[in-house]
């Protein structure tokens, strides 16, 4: 099966600040963007925690607010029994996502896996978090293919989660009626996503 091998550690390429310098540019990021604007008519993505870089997620709105379809599936709220932190990362751009037609699915159990299908012919998968610290801290890797084998396995995950009753939509209501606490700590925290 014809693979390429995306690959970027950004560690490599900072100075003496790390992160906080650090503006260069990371090939896997860069791929993804390429692969939504290229999209035509649909996109899927399945995150541990949906809380892309800002490029990245500006990619996606553009995409949607071109009449693709985009559904993105990641983890519940609840599905991170230690912290709300990541979803209160992830919810920080929900309003974003919503107001330009993102379908945006919250699994009550978690997903976990990194997956991007693009008009059902183009597939990258691997372990790219969509989130700053996949962007500017961590090495990450996806491989991508056009071979009916990888792109018809992703496109069978898909079908499998659209089906899921523990895919959770969220809309603006569901954001209306979070409890007000959650609500606010989203308000204020939701500014640091960066490091969350």
């Amino acid at each position: 099966m014809p693979l390429e091998l995306w690959l970027c550690n950004p560690n490599t390429h900072q100075g003496r600040w790390g992160p906080l310098g650090w503006r260069g540019r990371n090939v896997v990021t860069d791929r993804i963007i390429d692969m939504l604007d290229a999209a035509r008519s649909t996109v899927q993505i399945t995150s541990f925690y949906f809380k892309p870089v800002a490029s990245l997620l500006t990619a996606l709105t553009r995409a949607a607010r071109r009449g693709v379809r985009v559904e993105v599936y990641h983890s519940h709220r609840d599905a991170l029994p230690a912290t709300d932190l990541a979803w209160i990362a992830a919810a920080a751009s929900y309003g974003r996502l919503l107001d330009a037609g993102v379908r945006v699915h919250e699994n009550l159990h978690g997903e976990h896996s990194k997956i991007v299908l693009v008009d059902g012919t183009w597939v990258a998968f691997g372990s790219y978090n969509f989130e700053d610290a996949a962007h500017d801290r961590l090495a990450e890797a996806m491989l991508a293919s056009h071979d009916a084998r990888a792109t018809g396995a992703a496109a069978a995950i898909f079908d499998e989660l659209r089906g899921d009753p523990d895919n959770v939509p969220v809309d603006h209501r569901f954001l209306r009626d979070l409890p007000r606490r959650l609500r606010l700590r989203r308000a204020v925290l939701g500014r640091f996503k960066r490091w969350m």
